[in-house]
């Protein structure tokens, strides 16, 4: 269906011949690009001179389509590639264990879908768990740009989901990030994407705000680097001491961020 709804809207014959021998006339199209492996493979059979097109392009992806919808986090499952979690699946079982110990009637209608929810749920709050985490850091800070400029460069307000290691209870966190250059900057996003791939697992908001600033250090070098994580978390804002307006504040600096007392206030100032 979306080849077709393409090729009207580009004026670009529909077939599934792909014999064809008027390749400039030719759409590739396709759900996702993640690799890049089968695009690149379809391209090269036509010389490259087809024109490729996908819903959703993610992030870390080498091949670049001509047309696509959107850009997309790791973890994507469309309807019709959902029938139904695997009731060998751990978390699956781990949903049905709950609703046994809650005592409540399995075949409820309300809580007949639930362990799949429940699995889907974690599967998506703990995205990172599912990737080669090493390997997509890897890919994400290896997108960098040559430049002269040798001032701060901070990215604030950046949000998304954890999960408490302790009680498995989610935590939002925004981010501050920031570093002063040498000759070389990261793309913006990808500091974005770096941050929600540290965190989207079951991790100490103390770690992770370590390991981004590790991360950022280790590949740009550069003059110096500082990171600020504020998490709310549910295991507190829910439970025992159910402090409901509270906010963590952790810190993780480094360089001239850690060793200059006007570069940390002047970061410390932004990111508060």
């Amino acid at each position: 269906m979306l080849g077709v709804i393409l090729s009207h809207i580009l004026n670009i014959q529909y077939t599934t011949n792909v014999g064809m021998k008027q390749t400039d006339k030719i759409l590739v199209v396709d759900d996702l690009v993640d690799s890049g492996q089968t695009m690149s493979v379809v391209t090269k059979l036509f010389a490259n001179k087809v024109k490729t097109a996908v819903l959703f392009r993610k992030p870390t992806t080498k091949f670049e389509p001509d047309f696509f919808v959107a850009e997309v986090g790791e973890w994507v499952v469309f309807p019709y590639e959902w029938n139904g979690m695997p009731q060998e699946d751990n978390l699956y079982k781990a949903g049905q264990l709950i609703i046994q110990g809650l005592k409540r009637d399995s075949k409820n209608e309300n809580f007949v879908k639930t362990p799949e929810r429940f699995a889907r749920m974690i599967r998506e709050i703990c995205s990172s768990c599912f990737v080669d985490l090493d390997a997509k850091i890897k890919d994400v800070l290896s997108v960098t740009f040559p430049s002269e400029n040798d001032e701060m460069i901070v990215v604030r307000n950046i949000q998304c989901w954890g999960m408490c290691p302790h009680h498995f209870l989610p935590v939002k966190i925004k981010a501050t990030v920031g570093y002063i250059p040498k000759e070389k900057v990261l793309g913006l996003s990808k500091i974005a994407r770096l941050v929600e791939l540290v965190v989207s697992q079951p991790i100490l908001q103390e770690d992770a705000t370590t390991i981004i600033a590790e991360k950022i250090d280790s590949v740009l070098k550069p003059q110096g680097v500082g990171v600020i994580l504020e998490g709310y978390h549910l295991c507190m804002a829910t439970r025992g001491v159910k402090q409901e307006e509270h906010r963590t504040i952790t810190s993780s600096l480094r360089g001239c961020f850690k060793e200059v007392d006007k570069t940390k206030n002047e970061f410390l100032n932004i990111g508060g």
